[in-house]
This record gives structure tokens, sequence and C-alpha cells, in this order.
């Protein structure tokens, strides 16, 4: 499963060759010296993607104004002098940190919507990082064979996790994924040797795919004691926690967790999981006009409920949330009703 990943680091570095090549020959000569340290594109919005880092250094929110950096810039009109001080950065291409062996620190800035596949890969010396909450997705192999790596924190609006995202991160001990995650790709913490614990979000349906052929998306995680798996789940795939000697599972009673422990073999612990105060949508133990926000939200399908959320949702309990809740909740907010 991993020889590709062998052939695409050594196209990245050549790559990398190939583009320091260009940034020398087609750098913007301007009255500042010329540096090879970042390098650039242009974006159809106008805005920049960065396409390499050499060295040790800090992601940019905007162009770095000390020193001229190579562009790609195709929307550059013929003749015109190009001038990009304050252009946000708001995109990390793929690759762009690959085999980056400097970078010990990855604290990716607000400015940035998007981070690319295999970004960090190999970064062997990173230790930490972190994602702003505009970043929604973590792509595939982004911090693969980060071996050092012990930090992460991601974005609270994350909503997937890609494939080998973090494959063979053999320092990291926990992670805390966000609760609006709801799809973590296939072998994403693959030889994760120092993880312990973990817990997957509500929302999430699978771990690992069903016609996936590879290693386990938990396979060799030598050191995991304990993952908390919500009842959304319906599939965890055979070899899923393959190498994992001492892993227990926690889970719901009759959940399909409980069933895939008793046929693997596995330790299992049923978790009591309370419900929400009736009317408290955002779990904050009171009541209040931002409870009957969230079920507006929900009601007009700008957002997603868990099922604990829903039940809290739900005060007059006629399994579903309408309009007819978010007015008592509301109203219940205002001290106009004791009850529901």
């Amino acid at each position: 499963m991993k020889i590709y990943g062998k052939i695409g680091a050594v196209l990245t570095a050549a790559a990398m060759v190939v583009s320091m090549s260009i940034a020398q020959v087609g750098a913007v000569v301007g009255s500042k010296p010329h540096s090879d340290l970042y390098s650039f594109r242009m974006t159809e919005n106008g805005t920049l993607a960065l396409t390499n880092c050499s060295g040790k250094a800090a992601i940019p929110e905007r162009y770095p104004d000390d020193m001229e950096y190579f562009v790609d810039d195709p929307y550059l009109p013929d003749g015109a002098t190009p001038d990009y001080s304050g252009v946000a950065v708001t995109a990390i291409d793929d690759w762009a940190f690959a085999n980056n062996k400097f970078i010990e620190t990855a604290d990716v800035p607000g400015t940035i919507r998007s981070v690319g596949k295999g970004a960090f890969y190999n970064c062997v010396n990173l230790k930490s990082a972190s994602l702003p909450a505009g970043v929604t997705e973590l792509a595939a192999n982004t911090f693969e064979k980060c071996l050092y790596l012990e930090n992460v924190q991601l974005g609270n609006q994350l909503k997937t996790i890609g494939d080998e995202a973090f494959y063979d991160c053999r320092r990291l001990k926990s992670l805390d994924i966000p609760q609006t995650v709801t799809a973590i790709g296939d072998e994403a913490f693959t030889n994760c040797r120092s993880m312990t614990t973990l817990v997957i979000p509500e929302g999430v349906q699978k771990i690992g795919s069903e016609d996936i052929v590879g290693f386990g998306m938990f396979e060799n995680c030598k050191a995991l004691e304990e993952i908390t798996i919500p009842e959304t789940v319906g599939y965890i795939q055979p070899n899923a926690f393959e190498g994992c000697k001492n892993v227990m599972l926690l889970g719901e009673n009759d959940s399909y967790s409980q069933q895939y422990a008793i046929s693997h073999q596995l330790p299992f612990k049923a978790i009591v999981v309370p419900d929400n105060l009736v009317g408290d949508v955002n779990s904050d133990e009171k009541v209040d006009v931002t409870d009957a926000s969230e079920a507006q939200l929900a009601v007009a399908e700008l957002t997603t409920l868990t099922a604990r959320q829903a039940k809290a949702a739900d005060v007059n309990h006629d399994g579903v949330v309408d309009v007819i809740d978010v007015t008592l909740i509301q109203l219940y907010a205002a001290e106009m009703i004791d009850s529901f």
C-alpha cells in the first residue's frame, strides 16, 4: 500500500528541484534581494498559494515584504510590474513542505483556507502543528511520516480527515478530534505507535472502507488502550485494530462497536451517555436563547444536529425538531413557561 508513497516522495523532490530552478531564472527582480525560501502561485481569486518552503520558517499570512520571492503568476499582464505586497496567502499547496527537514513548528495562520495533499509529508523534525478554523478538510497524507510530531491542534470546523493523514506519526500520543468531523479516511492513524486514547466523534459512520485492501486504520498502534466509538458507527474494518494488543473499545450497549468487540474478541466497556437536559441543545447545562438559535438553524437546514442534540431539541417529544420546538425553547428561555 505504501509503494506509491516512496515514488511520490521521489517525484516531490524532483519537483522541488525544478521549482527552485525556475525561481532562479524567473524570479521577480526588484530592489530587494531574491530568496528561494518561499515560492508562491497566484490563484484565480487574487490571493496566493504557498507552493514550497525549503527552510525553517513561519508560514506567512501575506506575501513577505522583506525580500523578493518567486511567484508563478499566469494572470499578470504582459509588461506589467508585479507587486504582491500585502496579498494574502490563503492556501498551502500539495507537498509544499514535503521532505523539509528544518521545520519544527507549523502554525498555520488564520488566512489559510486549504491545506493540500501531503503538505507536511516526511517533515521528520516537525514536533507541533495547528490548523485554523477555516481549514475544513485535512487532506490525504498531510502529516504522513512526521515521525516526531507530538502535538496537533485541529480547527473547530474540520469535517474530514483524509486517507493516511497521520500515517506513521510515531510520537503522536493523543488527538482531540472536533465533533464536527464526520468522515475519517483509510489508514488515517496506522502505525501511530505512541497513541494511547482516542475519541471518535458522533457523526462518523465508518472506521475504514469496506472495499479497502490494506492496513487497518489503527493497525500497529501498539500503545492504544482505549478508543471511544459512537453509536453512529455502523462499520469497522476487520483489521482495524491489528497489532493493538491492549486496546479496549468503549461504546454504548447493543451498539455495533459492542458486536464488533465480541466477534473480534476485544475487550469492551459500556459507557452510559447521559441525555442532554431537555432543551439544552448546545450541551452547556442550561437552556437559553442560544439553544433556540441552534434548533432554529437545524429547522432551516443550515446545520445538522447530533442524535443527542436532536433528542434535547425535541422538547415536545413528537419525534421531530420543528418550529414548535424552537418556539417552546424561546418561551422557556424568556421565562414565559416554566416547563416543556
